[in-house]
């Protein structure tokens, strides 16, 4: 029964190709701003960890979930204004895009430091990140949007976040191995991920693009 489907579509019109456009430029924009973000949370998480002595594998961990949570919470925030013309509730998609990317950057870390490699980590921490990101986000989707759709989305949030924690994975382990020095490597770290974002909200949008063409059947 989805008789509420009729509310959650907000002053409806058809999503043109100036929504992917709009989604994928803010998304991009949205990921260079987490960076300022990352970068002091990153700085803030250090003097914590000075101060307190925390376990240094409990601290990396906890760092990364935090910057994940950081990142994921100013892209979602940026690609609330996009959204929120076609959906209600759609506040949700911020908390949605924060824990999941949280979660994906501390898998990702974990898979990094077992594997002694950062291209697998940043796939497998993507592709878990992006899959749960896909998973929350669908509950603000679903009222609106076709029910067999939510594996479309899943799907397509998994491999996209898979393919943007990839080129930074590539980034990292140039920094790792000596083959870019640290503030070059930052820089190419930087700009891998901001072109594995403009991918990865390419494919997303693309895809969301296609889904609100196709919304739940609304009572007559």
């Amino acid at each position: 029964m989805r008789g509420n489907a009729e509310h959650s579509l907000v002053g409806w019109e058809p999503a043109g190709w100036g929504f992917w456009l709009r989604w994928t430029l803010i998304s991009a924009i949205g990921f260079a701003l987490s960076f300022i973000v990352a970068a002091i949370l990153g700085t803030l998480w250090g003097v914590f960890l000075t101060l307190f002595g925390a376990n240094p594998n409990v601290g990396l961990a906890l760092g990364a979930l935090l910057l994940g949570l950081g990142v994921g919470a100013v892209i979602g925030l940026l690609q609330w204004f996009v959204l929120h013309r076609y959906l209600s509730r759609s506040g949700w998609w911020i908390a949605a895009s924060a824990v999941g990317a949280g979660l994906g950057f501390a898998v990702a870390l974990v898979v990094s430091g077992a594997a002694n490699g950062w291209l697998l980590g940043g796939i497998v921490g993507g592709l878990v990140g992006g899959a749960l990101i896909g998973f929350l986000q669908w509950r603000v989707l679903r009222d609106a949007l076709a029910q067999g759709a939510s594996y479309i989305w899943i799907g397509a949030s998994a491999v996209a976040w898979a393919l943007a924690m990839a080129l930074i994975g590539i980034g990292m382990d140039s920094v790792a191995r000596g083959t870019a020095t640290m503030r070059p490597g930052i820089i190419l770290v930087a700009l891998l991920g901001l072109v594995g974002m403009i991918i990865a909200s390419a494919i997303t949008g693309a895809v969301l693009l296609w889904l609100l063409r196709h919304p739940a059947s609304r009572p007559q």
